[in-house]
């Protein structure tokens, strides 16, 4: 096994004595990544033990695809914000043309 890896055929033990579930978060933050948790949760008496273990390669990827998914959400955002207010400031414009054509005329 190589110095970066993690057994997970042997679960952790707990601050309670329990081995520990191994677990995956289906969070936006961390789709998919894995991590050894205390069987008992905080509201029962449980320790929240928890230890992350390195994501699998595909894992990582996905984690990354949303990432960069999530950081061109964002930048589509700005720009169309940015695109209404050019739009406003288009309209403000045309109307003082409008208004300056009339005065000229």
């Amino acid at each position: 096994m190589s110095q970066n890896s993690v057994n997970i055929e042997e679960a952790d033990i707990c601050k309670c004595g329990d081995y520990c579930r191994l677990k995956t978060l289906r969070t936006h933050l961390n789709p998919g990544r894995r991590f050894f948790g205390c069987k008992a949760s905080k509201e029962t008496g449980g320790c929240c033990y928890f230890r992350w273990i390195d994501p699998s390669p595909e894992n990582a990827n996905e984690s990354s695809r949303f990432r960069k998914v999530k950081k061109l959400e964002e930048e589509r955002d700005s720009l169309k914000f940015k695109l209404n207010e050019n739009e406003e400031k288009m309209m403000v414009l045309n109307k003082k043309l409008k208004e300056v054509k009339l005065q000229r005329d």
